[in-house]
C-alpha cells in the first residue's frame, strides 16, 4: 500500500469514528401537532434514547381558567399530557414539572452531545411563544429552562432536579 493510499484510509478512519466530533451533535425533530403520541429515537455518544410525547387538544378557555385572556391563544392549543424519556432501555422519572405548564406545544427536538442529551419543545405564538428544554443524562433527568426566543441565552425560569435514592 503506498504511503498517500495508506494515508487517505487513516483519514476516512478517523472521520468515521470522530464525526461526532467533527460534525457535531446528533438532532432529531418532530412535529407534535400531528398525532397524539409521538414517539422518536436517536443513538449517538453511548445513549440510545426514545422519547414519547403524548398530547391532547384542549379548549384554551376551559384549560388556562382565570389566566385566560381573550385573544391571547388560539380556541384550541395542543398540551403534552404524559413524557417518556427512555435511555438505553432505563426509563427516566420526568417530572410533570419539566412539561405540563407548556401550552401550545408545536414541535419538539432530541439533540444528544457527549454525555448529555436535551429535549427542546417549541410552542406558543407572538408574545406567547416559547422554548422549553429538558436536560437529561444516562441517569436522570437533570434540568428544565424555559427561554424566550426573542432572549434565548437567559432562560425566564429555571428548574433544577435532584436525583434522590431512598433505602
Amino acid at each position: 500500500m503506498s504511503k498517500i493510499n495508506w494515508y487517505c484510509s487513516l483519514v476516512a478512519v478517523c472521520v468515521i469514528l470522530l464525526s461526532p466530533v467533527v460534525w457535531g451533535d446528533y438532532i432529531e425533530t418532530q412535529d407534535l401537532t400531528s398525532s397524539a403520541n409521538t414517539k422518536f429515537s436517536l443513538r449517538a455518544y453511548g445513549m440510545a434514547v426514545t422519547v414519547v410525547a403524548k398530547t391532547k387538544v384542549v379548549n384554551a378557555k376551559d384549560f388556562l381558567g382565570p389566566r385566560f385572556i381573550e385573544g391571547q391563544f388560539t380556541d384550541t392549543f395542543s398540551v403534552i399530557e404524559n413524557l417518556e424519556i427512555v435511555v438505553n432501555n432505563r426509563k427516566l422519572v420526568v417530572p410533570s414539572s419539566a412539561f405540563i405548564d407548556l401550552v401550545d406545544v408545536r414541535k419538539c427536538e432530541l439533540i444528544l452531545s457527549t454525555g448529555q442529551g436535551v429535549l427542546h419543545i417549541y410552542g406558543g405564538d407572538g408574545s406567547e411563544s416559547f422554548e422549553g428544554e429538558i436536560y437529561f443524562d444516562k441517569v436522570a433527568v437533570r434540568r428544565r429552562a424555559v427561554f424566550d426566543p426573542a432572549s434565548p441565552k437567559k432562560p425566564m425560569e429555571e428548574t433544577i432536579y435532584s436525583l434522590r435514592v431512598i433505602e
